[in-house]
């Protein structure tokens, strides 16, 4: 199927081109114009073959005018002879090759002037009766033959086409639903097996697939129901000229044994096989290889067979194609979740490694600052009070982490209990008020408790955390409110006065280290993670957070909660 060593194209090799590369018709490349005159005569001639096309129109013309013909060759002929006789020849050629309606229209004509014959001419009436009778029964059973005969063509390639989309059709299915590139390949080549198996006469199938790895050909597959096969041998691409035509065309290519190098001439000896077929199977704009076709019990392939063995081999692309992908898409997805899983364990044992020093050296800041120690000056004083504000804020940051870590992989447990929603209000809202600093939150709770079942010091943190960003992006003494309103559901909300936030940072407000400051704001302190963490812990709850800002004018943030969370 190929060339030799010395690069000895073979002579025979054939590409047989669809139009549309899946579909139509594979005219032979080598052609000629008197092969392609026959089967236009051909075709002609077949039962009903110019039925609708412009052939009919001529022909029905023509007829028209051999009808002409004969009336006057009745009527000026000297002789007293009658030739009519020769409408019969051409209404049986229209009646077989025409439509109905034509062929009706004709025969009328026919007649009509057999009958003006024999009133113009020395045509005798018995004649002309016998001839105007004759006339339309030749046509009819002309015209009733070639339907019969056309019905029963149709009706055999009807079932040949439901019996090759049944087959296409599981075929694909068996295909496509596989994702193991082995398993692809093999369903391909049984398919392809079938596919002989089907149009030949009992010979037993041979299809293979060919891996195209540079410029090599290996035989990964090979199914011979005779005896044995060649798989996982490999040969030269140059050695098999029909695959390099193939794979240049992206088309299937036909080979004979005379096309063949003298190494693989010796196989197909063995092998018993008289002529092949070639398929390229491409995975996006890659070719995969080549799905191979073998007969042993005829020497050409179908039409039908070859196309049919493209869209084999188009498929078997497909699947091999969505099998890579889904495989890089899974190494992907396994990298990401190694990614986050070592993230989540730097996150638990940084928190954990730093929360003991942090211990101690909060420890120790107390009772410097408590004076246990040794009496502290008044400057020390300050500093020590600073220090330990930026202690608490460390404490607050392993927290955070440590909690992000533990709602990663779902270790993250609530202690619920009934308590009254406007006292945990109140002391958040104290609790994240900065030191120092003579600027209150504006509490608005009911009169009557609001009790909910929840974890106290989670919801803490959520109204701790939506409090102190408040406080952060309202400068300048802007105003921040939180307001409890009890329901159905009991709602906490959060309002200020601040730089609000930009549309198109709102996907990002609740993703891990997602924050949002851009230009000055970017300077105030922050690690994004205490909105991912509310939200959480809130959902956690049965809850939600919603938030509503307009730049420049500030945000109302809006926890959420169940009576029963």
């Amino acid at each position: 199927m190929g060339a030799d060593r010395t690069g000895r194209s073979g002579t025979n090799a054939r590409t047989w081109v669809a139009p549309n590369a899946i579909g139509g018709d594979y005219p032979h490349a080598g052609s000629g114009a008197l092969l392609r005159l026959t089967r236009s005569l051909a075709r002609g001639l077949e039962p009903q073959g110019l039925a609708g096309t412009r052939r009919g129109i001529v022909l029905t013309a023509f007829a028209i005018l051999a009808y002409l013909a004969v009336f006057l060759a009745d009527v000026l002929s000297p002789a007293a002879i009658t030739i009519g006789s020769l409408s019969y020849v051409v209404v049986l050629v229209t009646a077989w090759t025409l439509a109905g309606r034509t062929t009706v229209a004709l025969t009328i004509v026919a007649v009509g002037l057999r009958l003006l014959a024999s009133l113009l001419g020395e045509l005798a009436p018995v004649t002309a009766l016998a001839q105007a009778t004759g006339i339309p029964v030749i046509a009819f059973v002309a015209y009733t033959g070639a339907r019969n005969i056309l019905v029963a063509r149709r009706s055999r390639e009807a079932t040949q086409e439901v019996a090759e989309l049944h087959f296409l059709l599981k075929t694909t299915q068996t295909l496509l639903a596989n994702l193991d590139l082995d398993t692809i390949i093999g369903d391909a080549v049984r398919a392809t097996a079938m596919l002989i198996a089907r149009g030949g006469a009992g010979g037993t199938a041979r299809a293979a697939f060919h891996q195209l790895e540079g410029n090599r050909l290996r035989i990964v597959d090979d199914l011979d129901g005779r005896g044995p096969t060649y798989r996982h041998s490999d040969y030269p691409l140059e050695w098999n000229r029909a695959a390099v035509t193939a794979i240049e065309s992206g088309r299937v290519a036909t080979v004979t044994q005379q096309d063949l190098s003298p190494e693989l001439q010796e196989l197909a000896r063995q092998g018993g096989w008289s002529g092949g077929a070639l398929a390229p199977v491409r995975a996006g704009d890659h070719i995969h290889g080549l799905l191979v076709a073998t007969l042993r019990d005829r020497s050409a392939f179908t039409v039908g067979e070859l196309h049919l063995l493209e869209v084999i081999a188009y498929t078997a692309g497909l699947a091999i194609g969505n099998a890579q992908l889904l495989n890089r898409q899974r190494q992907q997805t396994d990298a990401v979740a190694a990614l986050d899983e070592a993230k989540s364990e730097f996150l638990r044992l940084a928190s954990h490694e730093l929360r003991a020093p942090l211990t101690v050296i909060s420890g120790y800041l107390s009772l410097l600052a408590e004076g246990a120690l040794g009496e502290v000056n008044p400057q020390a004083a300050k500093a020590l009070a600073l220090v330990n504000t930026k202690a608490r804020e460390m404490r607050q940051l392993l927290d955070q982490l440590l909690d992000a870590a533990r709602i990663e992989d779902s270790s993250l447990f609530l202690k619920k209990e009934p308590v009254d929603l406007r006292e945990l209000v109140a002391q958040a809202a104290a609790d994240a008020s900065p030191l120092g600093e003579e600027r209150d939150v504006e509490v608005t709770v009911p009169d009557k408790p609001v009790v909910v079942t929840v974890d106290p010091e989670r919801i803490r943190t959520i109204v701790g955390n939506l409090v102190g960003n408040a406080l952060k992006y309202s400068p300048g003494g802007q105003p921040v409110r939180a307001r409890v309103e009890a329901g159905e559901r009991v709602m906490v909300h959060v309002s200020d006065a601040g730089i609000g936030i930009a549309a198109e940072d709102m996907p990002r407000l609740f993703t891990p280290f997602g924050r949002v400051a851009r230009g000055d704001d970017s300077r105030i302190p922050g690690t994004g993670l205490g909105l991912y963490l509310s939200r959480e812990l809130a959902r956690l709850h049965g809850g939600e957070i919603e938030v509503a800002s307009t730049p420049g004018r500030g945000s109302t943030f809006t926890l959420e909660l169940p009576r029963e969370a």
